[in-house]
């Protein structure tokens, strides 16, 4: 795992990919909003295990009006980024909880996750 600063740092969330629109959802470079994912994340983050509803919910606050690329969430969740991409994400995008960023490519390795409005 990566230390959520690092991975959350300007350098992984760049202004413009170049190939996506601007209102993509990049992170904001501030603290706060870092802080605020933090608070969303902690029931899961401070826990070993935690109620599979309970992560689904808090991934899907967490993706709310904004992408998360595998690296973030596995950081902000603090749990192994391929047992969550497994277990999670593969059938929350699936379901129509998540959608991808980059929908023409699935496993893009730059891929982001957002929340589905309903």
């Amino acid at each position: 795992m990566y230390p959520l600063k690092d991975v959350l740092s300007a350098e992984n969330t760049p202004e413009s990919s170049g190939h996506l629109p601007k209102s993509s959802g990049h992170l904001p470079k501030s603290s706060g909003h870092l802080e605020i994912l933090k608070d969303i994340a902690n029931p899961i983050s401070s826990k070993k295990k935690a109620p599979k509803q309970q992560v689904k919910d808090v991934i899907i606050a967490l993706c709310d009006g904004c992408y998360l690329s595998l690296n973030e969430l596995a950081a902000l969740l603090n749990r192994d980024g391929e047992a969550l991409r497994k277990h999670y994400l593969q059938s929350m995008v699936k379901d129509g909880e998540l959608e991808l960023e980059i929908k023409q490519i699935p496993n893009h390795p730059k891929q982001r996750y957002t929340a589905v409005k309903k």
